[in-house]
């Protein structure tokens, strides 16, 4: 309930916050109560209350975000010193290609620019030829940071489709969305942990991401973006730790002493998605290239110190290995003796 009186309600946007952030658009309230729902607190309560078999202790943990999304250059702090520019091109095979100074590592860009070429042209996907990673050939850009591209490529893909037809089947077009501290997306986090008290071995038992990254122009794309994201969040949380010497020689050099989640220490995330479309960008879409990754931190952490709470138990850093979830009861048994 503090958590839920102290989120900027839907009626309250867009707003402009104490660190002067401008929130467009979303229902940060609502996402916070749907990933409680899913998550089945008070189930989780009545379970503790009854115990486990094996004695791990279960908790329950959740952490709400606002992501700041597709970043800009700005000169003056108000006043943008670039467009994000694209290039159309109807070639003579009857295709459209498609230059753009943005790139993709992995996050599906070529199917998604290609998806507004057809929304705009109404030109088939498999058609579309997107060119990146080629200075040569693309527009300039200030690259792929900051959950821009969907935002700010997208939005230049848009226009300069808009324009070939009248522009010699060539155009180059500039894009900038309407605001200038970026569009703002919003989750919240939710898991159920077991934590073993004889080992300090942590288990996810649930995990739900309750979401808003505005309109989505390929779901598909979205959930993986999150569920990726949230897969990079745990790591964060329970294994990925670098670690030094007293005299500063790297310990974690290699993947056997730098730990990496797997198949086997991910939980199935489930995803509840909504759409708050944002009032400054071409679709209505805002980036959604780290949210997942924002949340995990501190809904594991929050899980394992409810788990712990009986114990008299707290954590306070992650990530939470087994070394210093043991270390967190040891202290909390000294003090109680």
């Amino acid at each position: 309930k503090v958590r839920l009186r102290n989120l900027v309600p839907p009626n309250a946007m867009p707003y402009d916050n104490i660190t002067d952030k401008h929130f467009d658009s979303g229902d940060y309230p609502e996402l916070l109560r749907r990933a409680v729902e899913a998550i089945d607190i008070m189930g989780v309560r009545t379970r503790q209350q009854q115990g486990e078999p094996d004695g791990r202790l279960i908790g329950v943990g959740r952490a709400s975000l606002s992501e700041q999304t597709a970043h800009g250059t700005t000169a003056d702090g108000k006043k943008r010193a670039l467009h994000e520019l694209a290039m159309a091109r109807l070639t003579p095979d009857g295709n459209l290609e498609l230059r753009v100074g943005v790139h993709t590592h992995g996050q599906g860009l070529e199917t998604t620019l290609s998806q507004i070429a057809h929304q705009v042209l109404g030109i088939d996907p498999e058609n579309v030829r997107v060119v990146h990673g080629d200075t040569a050939l693309t527009p300039y850009s200030t690259g792929t940071w900051g959950s821009r591209c969907i935002v700010w490529a997208g939005g230049a893909a848009a226009s300069a489709c808009r324009d070939v037809d009248s522009r010699g089947l060539e155009a180059t077009e500039g894009y900038a969305p309407d605001v200038r501290t970026g569009v703002h997306t919003g989750a919240t986090h939710a898991t159920v942990v077991a934590v073993d008290p004889g080992t300090g071995i942590v288990e996810i038992l649930d995990y739900v991401v309750a979401e808003d990254a505005g309109i989505m122009i390929n779901p598909m794309i979205v959930d993986g973006q999150i569920i990726g994201g949230t897969a990079q969040g745990v790591g964060s949380a329970l294994y990925e730790e670098a670690r030094f010497s007293a005299d500063g020689q790297p310990l974690d050099s290699t993947l056997a002493d730098y730990l990496l989640p797997g198949p086997n220490e991910m939980p199935n995330v489930r995803l509840l998605h909504m759409e708050t479309p944002s009032p400054y960008t071409t679709f209505g879409q805002k980036g959604v290239g780290e949210g997942g990754a924002i949340g995990p931190g501190a809904a594991i952490a929050n899980a394992i110190n409810d788990a712990l709470r009986p114990l008299g138990a707290e954590l306070c850093e992650i990530p939470a290995t087994p070394r210093r979830v043991l270390k967190a009861i040891a202290d909390a048994s000294a003090v109680a003796n």
